[in-house]
């Protein structure tokens, strides 16, 4: 593993490829100072911490990361779970601050460590289901959290939704009418944007707009507050061992699932032209990136989905895009946290609304009820524990009922046979654990066609792996053909008229 990454486009950077970097990381950057006050909130935070996180994550990322596409810096998932973890502590803001910090140091040093040792093929054994449910209860969690800013009260942050929505529907009588009439129209205009352009910067435009409002009619709503000027100078927090011992489970359930983030993230928007992502490479870069973000007083950093789309798509050719996205939000430190100050929290509880309602996944429990119903008992059990229980209680949950199911095929070992010219024979069952061995031979064959065949029993996480590659094959020019009978299957209820013309035929 080199030390710096970078030198592999180093060496090739042009004038050309600093302009597209420029612009992306100032697109991405107008995308993340909104974003990243908005989750350090949801963690519970002020706001200023998730500031100090976004400044230093991606420009630690770029020296040791590999994807030009990923952005790094708060995200909800990683703040909802940052949120579980420290409002167990119940501590007052001077020892908050710190202990926030030293989590994410923590994740940091948990993710190095895993890097160094090779634990990157880690990210298989929690298949889509689990992550599906996990994913889309969390988001649940993270909107309702966001109804203290929404409806301008004082809710206790909890992980358990019913606890949150008990205590909002006592306080409502108390509710802040002007809030109220800031976030609903605030979410609304965010939808919208985001259907006319997936560019255009609807969340920094509802912050200028709400603050401009509030500055204008004076309206007694909670605003951010004022801002510590610039960023503050690295120092390791001090805390007793005691507290360290609290943060273990915590850091390493971050670290895991926000580098399965980063992984599903970086596969899917990679350009050809990138180097093919390594895990063990981006598990000591986000290790990295999120040591840094504690050095400097802020709170873990992970990968998000739609701020890396907006910054693929504004043309990032490398991770350099990252540093000019730091240097971005170092300046706004520098020279406008007065300005910063005037945000009301009812608009950036919207934004974090409108952000998460993309995570909660209706399409998985369908689309398992149709081709691999016994795998819904895994998505069920990690949405409903996730709600109910916990965040980590959730995880857990259902990755221990994924692997009381992979029982089943104990018996079904798997072969591949290659004599056939670009073709991969498969005899056996293709699930979470051994897709692998499938896709790591995929890249061995170079020609414009390559065959997989005898994909009769297949799992959902392996069924969307070779999609997955199906459109990496085809972003090359190239075609993936995919034969048997869970294919054939699949394909004729997701189009029922094709298949039928097809049969008559």
């Amino acid at each position: 593993m080199n030390i710096l990454p970078f030198q592999y486009w180093l060496h090739r950077y042009s004038t050309s490829l600093g302009r597209a970097d420029f612009t992306a990381g100032l697109t991405t950057a107008v995308m993340l100072i909104p974003q990243a006050m908005a989750y350090a909130l949801l963690a519970g935070l002020p706001p200023y911490v998730g500031l100090y996180a976004a400044a230093v994550g991606p420009f630690l990322y770029a020296l040791y990361g590999s994807s030009s596409s990923l952005s790094v810096g708060p995200t909800a998932t990683a703040s909802l779970l940052a949120a579980g973890v420290l409002n167990r502590m119940q501590l007052p803001l001077e020892q908050l601050l710190p202990a926030a910090a030293l989590l994410a140091i923590g994740v940091g040093a948990v993710q190095v460590a895993m890097g160094v040792l090779s634990f990157g093929s880690i990210a298989r054994f929690l298949p889509y289901p689990v992550m599906g449910g996990f994913v889309s209860a969390a988001a649940l969690i993270i909107g309702v959290n966001q109804l203290d800013l929404i409806l301008g009260l004082e809710l206790p942050r909890s992980s358990k939704v019913h606890l949150i929505v008990w205590s909002a529907l006592k306080s409502l009588p108390q509710c802040n009418l002007w809030s109220v009439l800031l976030s609903l129209p605030s979410i609304v205009m965010l939808v919208l944007f985001k259907r006319l352009s997936a560019r255009f910067p609807r969340a920094l435009f509802v912050v200028v707009l709400g603050a401009l409002i509030v500055w204008l009619f004076e309206l007694p709503v909670a605003c951010i507050g004022e801002l510590p000027k610039g960023l503050p100078t690295p120092q390791f927090p001090t805390q007793s061992l005691e507290l360290w011992i609290d943060l273990v489970l915590g850091a390493l359930t971050i670290a895991l699932v926000a580098f399965i983030e980063v992984v599903s993230i970086g596969e899917r928007l990679r350009k050809i032209d990138d180097p093919p992502l390594k895990p063990n490479r981006e598990l000591v870069a986000m290790g990295v990136s999120n040591m840094g973000a504690g050095l400097f007083q802020g709170y873990p950093v992970a990968a998000g989905f739609s701020r890396s789309a907006v910054n693929n798509g504004a043309g990032a050719r490398t991770p350099l895009a990252g540093v000019v996205t730091s240097c971005v939000i170092v300046l706004v430190l520098v020279f406008l946290s007065g300005l910063i100050g005037s945000i009301p929290k009812a608009v950036l509880g919207a934004i974090i609304v409108t952000a998460v309602l993309r995570l909660i996944d209706l399409k998985e429990p369908i689309f398992l009820w149709k081709h691999a119903r016994i795998e819904l008992w895994i998505f069920g059990t990690s949405f409903i524990g996730t709600l109910f229980m916990g965040l980590q209680q959730g995880l857990i949950g259902g990755a221990g009922v994924a692997a009381l199911l992979m029982l089943r095929y104990r018996q079904m070992p798997l072969e591949l046979e290659c004599s056939v010219p670009n073709t991969i024979a498969v005899r056996g069952p293709v699930h979470y654990l051994n897709m692998h061995r499938i896709t790591e031979l995929l890249p061995k064959i170079s020609a414009k066609d390559v065959f997989v065949q005898g994909l009769d029993q297949v799992d959902s996480t392996a069924y969307k792996e070779l999609l997955k590659r199906q459109e990496t094959f085809d972003r090359q020019n190239r075609k993936l053909h995919l034969e048997g009978d869970f294919l054939a299957k699949a394909a004729s209820q997701k189009h029922p008229q094709k298949s039928q013309s097809k049969t008559q035929k």
